[in-house]
Order: C-alpha cells, then structure tokens, then sequence
C-alpha cells in the first residue's frame, strides 16, 4: 500500500510539478513587476509632491510681487 501511494505521488509530481514550480516562478516574477512598479509609483508621487511645492512658492512670490506692483501704482498715482 505504501509503495503504491508513493507511486501515485511520484505520478502527480511528474504529471503536475513542473507546471505548479512554473506557476511558482511566474507569480514571484509578478511579485517583483509589482514590488518595482510600487517603487516607480512612489518616486513620482514624490516628484508630484515637490513640484506642487514649488509652484505653491511661485505662487506666493508672484502674489507678493502683485501687492508690491500695486502698491507702487497707488503711490505714483498719488504724486
């Protein structure tokens, strides 16, 4: 009885083992895509991040410079 089970388990692996390791090797290489997409995502969500940054800073220097033009017009129109 023993000899027969494994038999039939030498039977199954030989039948179905190759393509459960083949399995295997594509679903760690899809586990390494995403893992890299993940990192590529991340990068640009940072760079999203800075640049979002840096225009909220243009955007305050080119108000202050706004107030300043306005203020140099209200003057000039006073003299």
């Amino acid at each position: 009885r023993i000899e027969n089970e494994a038999e039939y388990i030498r039977t199954i692996d030989d039948t179905y083992g190759s393509q459960i390791r083949e399995q295997a090797m594509m679903i760690e290489e899809s586990k390494k895509m995403i893992e890299e997409s993940k990192k590529t995502i991340e990068k640009k969500d940072k760079t999203i991040k800075e640049k979002d940054k840096t225009i909220k800073e243009k955007d305050k220097i080119i108000k202050e410079q706004a107030k300043r033009i306005a203020e140099m017009e209200r003057r000039n129109r006073q003299e």
